[in-house]
């Protein structure tokens, strides 16, 4: 049995994880052309498990911005996103929000 990869470290036998090492190397320089390969690399898979690697592979971790500013940027999307979950749920049920009030 061979040892594990070290971080960075990739096998012939994983090309997902190979290939999404390559692109997250490249959106450092080119952000677009990763975007572009990362989304049909997910297209392509389709509704497979190696879909569903693949979208843990490409993940980006973005718990380790604490700053008050990522706080707060993370507070206001969740309030958006719960104002809107609201609205549709209230809309569901027939309650009539003025635009106003939104």
């Amino acid at each position: 049995m061979a040892p594990p990869a070290r971080r960075g470290e990739v096998r012939r036998k994983d090309p997902l994880k190979a290939l999404a090492v390559a692109l997250k190397g490249l959106q450092a320089d080119d952000e677009g052309t990763a975007s572009i390969y990362i989304e049909l690399t997910e297209q392509g898979l389709g509704r497979t498990p190696a879909a569903d690697l693949w979208r843990h592979l490409i993940a980006v971790d973005l718990s380790v911005f604490q700053s008050q500013t990522a706080q707060a940027l993370r507070a206001e999307g969740l309030s958006e996103g719960l104002s809107e979950a609201l609205l549709v749920v209230l809309s569901g049920r027939g309650v009539d929000i003025s635009e106003q009030s939104e």
